[in-house]
């Protein structure tokens, strides 16, 4: 969203992404795990690198959905890790 509307935006509880799948399979183990087991304000999470992606997306007629493409930008290598 951008723009003036995007400052008006109440979008809930922040989140990120981790991953995307450029394919279709069932997420619901994966969903059910994170929710169930994982407290987000006391889960550590180690980031040493963050990938820029555009994505677009574009009607696809032939199923008469949306399709999403990501093409890379650039790879973020962070500093100061301990690992």
């Amino acid at each position: 969203m951008r723009g003036e509307a995007a400052l008006q935006h109440q979008g809930g509880r922040g989140h990120v992404s981790f991953c995307y799948a450029d394919d279709t399979a069932s997420s619901d183990r994966l969903n059910s795990r994170l929710r169930n087991e994982i407290t987000p304000r006391r889960a550590p999470m180690h980031v040493d690198r963050v990938h820029l992606v555009s994505v677009t997306w574009t009607e696809d007629e032939a199923s008469g959905g949306w399709r999403m493409s990501m093409e890379p930008v650039a790879e973020i290598r962070l500093g100061g890790s301990t690992r």
